[in-house]
């Protein structure tokens, strides 16, 4: 610009008789950038030092302030408090010189769908889906692209499009799954991974889809299977589209928000730092929207997103929490995907990681490709949705199979798309209806154990002279039965006052013999409803829980309190 000069040596500024250095290498402005959801504009800002460009995008205001644009030099860019003020002067005059070949780049803090109702195209890491088939993209206006490209909030969210990549072939993918094609349970997972950009196309709501059960059955490959479909499904690999539990629940929300229309994948529930980010997980990502945080200006904006939660552990996540309208949404899947014996399942199992973790990142973007070569079909599929819906709602017939019933018809039409979008050569099986009974069993089996947890806790309240209380005596000539459980205090052990109580304990064989009296005869699967629910109080991941009657330290099935009030609501609508 005029008054200056650029140089080898950095940047000078041109007075009437001396020339001052500015910085110490050649500083540019190397591209305007605008946020497609929220229209602020970025610059990007390149400084050249030992033979390399180096850049990085910062938000106008940044650069338009002494006091703001020194945040750069933890960059390596050459600016000292100092020569801020000048550096800023010598900006604003080199984007004003250079306008007309800065053009406008769009930029977007999330992926997937871009613009209202996905009309600026489909982001998939770096790179732009379908660009050709968007429709209502206003045309370029002389200093505008029409192409997103995804601009993260800060440096962990930049590695997050780095697992967004392709290995291996198509062809090579679908061979790999043809293996598996009749196994319902790794292709309800597959089909849900598909079905995270459908959330925006039916208008629907978000999925969350849970495999339990002991370690060793195929849960980890099945979500690999799952995140092949968009990428790298290699967790160790930095940015994989499948990520542990062990992250934070913030960093959970923030991948959330970032990953718009992609399904969020997390392996082995049991690594989470704490039991409540699990829950408030889960609650989240039925609701679509992060916590309300606070920011030095007031409300940080809050994360929103529209996703599908593919989640593994060895406990049903459901047993996190105690929603009972979220952990109706939780479609629940108990046992090996593969659907046999550990030594059956090493081979096969064995075999399909490998050629996901070679062929991978194809299907997903085909698949979007398809939606927008086909966006006329969008209100077809609609009401194909509604209707399958609808049927489904029919089929459950009780208030928890109503709620999930969406779900799955949301997963079925992906299936139903993914045959015709990547020409799946295997015959098309619907794998709800392969499934159905396993996934409607927590609601239907759920009546026994609703009706026998409350009376369990109707016993419990008649017979409260057979509860351990801390008071002299011998206790009731049958025995304790069990004991109020009240919060657990420092030292570990349940400090229960009156009405303070957290759970009713009973102990297992007193329980049974309870529960049998009265016509509940089938006890494991009554206790294992209450566990998956997130009925008892335990002990890690085991049903029982620790404790002590008099001198004795003793394993109880313990009811909590929130339990029985849920139960109560869930018989109330069973009644109507």
């Amino acid at each position: 610009p005029e008054g200056w000069l650029l140089d080898a040596a950095g940047v000078h500024r041109l007075m009437a008789e001396d020339v001052i250095d500015v910085a110490s290498c050649p500083v540019i402005v190397a591209g305007r950038l605008q946020h497609i959801d929220t229209g602020t504009e970025h610059l990007k800002i390149a400084w050249r030092r030992n033979g390399n460009w180096k850049d990085r995008v910062v938000l106008r205001s940044v650069v338009a302030a002494a006091r703001t644009i020194v945040a750069l030099a933890d960059y390596g860019c050459p600016v000292t408090s100092n020569g801020a003020p000048t550096l800023v002067q010598y900006i604003a005059d080199f984007e004003a010189a250079n306008y007309a070949h800065l053009p406008l780049q769009k930029v977007s803090e999330h992926f997937g769908w871009q613009g209202d109702n996905g009309s600026a195209g489909f982001l998939w890491g770096s790179q732009a889906i379908g660009a050709d088939h968007a429709d209502n993209i206003e045309p370029a206006t002389g200093d505008e692209t029409t192409s997103v490209i995804f601009q993260g909030t800060d440096a962990g969210n930049d590695e997050l499009q780095d697992g967004f990549c392709a290995g291996g072939s198509l062809d090579g993918w679908i061979g790999t799954i043809a293996t598996v094609a009749q196994l319902p349970r790794i292709m309800i997972n597959l089909y849900a991974s598909l079905a995270a950009p459908l959330i925006l196309v039916l208008r629907t709501r978000n999925v969350a889809i849970d495999n339990s059960g002991e370690t060793s059955g195929g849960k980890t490959i099945t979500l690999r299977v799952a995140g092949s479909v968009w990428g790298n499904p290699d967790e160790t690999h930095r940015g994989s589209v499948v990520s542990k539990w062990d992250a934070t629940r913030v960093g959970i929300e923030r991948r959330s928000a970032a990953y718009q229309n992609m399904p969020i994948i997390l392996d082995d529930t049991k690594l989470a730092s704490n039991r409540n980010d699990v829950a408030q997980t889960l609650y989240h990502m039925s609701t679509g929207c992060g916590r309300t945080r606070g920011s030095q200006r007031g409300l940080a904006a809050t994360g929103t997103w529209q996703t599908v939660l593919i989640s593994s552990g060895e406990a049903p996540i459901t047993s996190f929490s105690h929603d009972g309208g979220t952990r109706a949404r939780a479609l629940q899947l108990w046992g090996s995907p593969f659907q046999a014996s550990s030594t059956e399942v090493a081979s096969v199992a064995n075999a399909v990681n490998q050629g996901v973790m070679t062929h991978f990142g194809h299907a997903g973007p085909a698949f979007v490709e398809y939606l927008m070569a086909n966006r006329q079909r969008w209100s077809e599929w609609q009401t194909q949705h509604r209707e399958l819906t609808q049927s489904y709602m029919d089929r459950g017939n009780d208030a928890v199979a109503a709620r999930r019933s969406e779900h799955l018809a949301t997963i079925s039409i992906a299936a139903q798309i993914a045959h015709e979008a990547l020409n799946l050569p295997w015959e098309f099986a619907d794998p709800v209806d392969a499934l159905w009974d396993e996934l409607m069993a927590s609601t239907t089996e759920a009546r026994p154990a609703v009706r026998a947890l409350l009376y369990a806790a109707n016993w419990a309240t008649a017979n409260a002279d057979r509860f351990y209380q801390m008071k002299p005596g011998s206790g009731p000539s049958a025995g304790w039965v069990g004991k109020l459980i009240g919060p657990i205090d420092g030292t570990g052990r349940d400090n229960v006052a009156q009405h303070r109580w957290c759970s009713i304990g009973f102990i297992e064989f007193q329980l049974k013999q309870i529960l049998a009296d009265e016509g509940f005869t089938d006890y494991e699967a009554i206790t294992r409803a209450w566990f998956d629910n997130g009925w008892l109080q335990t002990t890690s991941q085991r049903r029982k829980l620790r404790t002590r009657i008099g001198a004795d330290n003793v394993y109880v099935i313990a009811i909590t309190r929130e339990s029985i009030e849920e139960a109560a609501e869930l018989n109330s609508e069973h009644a109507a």
